[in-house]
């Protein structure tokens, strides 16, 4: 293989080390190092599990949630399209936290508290 190396304002092509070697007798190419996963393969892993527990007009709610994260805008955006008064296109955590806490206010949904599990 050849790479182009730059040195000084000028390109030269200089070859580049193999990542294979030649095992002993049979001469098959092994490769060395450790074998990289797909990405996609990858993000599954990256997946947690999230208890999200709420008061929706003083009734105690509570569900589970799979995600990379969880902040508690996030769990106050989550807790409102539980209880069924939050619009999906309207994320409440756009905005400062103090703003989310009074727009779910507003929609009945109090004391949300969330947790790994």
């Amino acid at each position: 293989m050849i790479s182009l190396y730059r040195s000084r304002n000028e390109v030269t092509a200089m070859p580049m080390q193999s990542t294979r070697r030649l095992s002993g007798t049979s001469g098959k190419p092994s490769f060395t190092g450790r074998r990289r996963t797909p990405l996609q393969a990858k993000t599954m892993n990256d997946y947690k599990d999230f208890e999200i527990h709420y008061r929706f007009q003083g009734e105690p709610r509570h569900f589970n949630h799979q995600g990379k994260h969880m902040c508690e805008s996030d769990a106050l955006h989550f807790a409102t399209l539980h209880a069924g008064v939050g619009a999906i296109e309207g994320h409440i955590c756009a905005g400062p936290v103090r703003l989310a806490l009074l727009y779910a206010e507003g929609l009945g949904v109090t004391q949300v508290q969330w947790k790994r599990t």
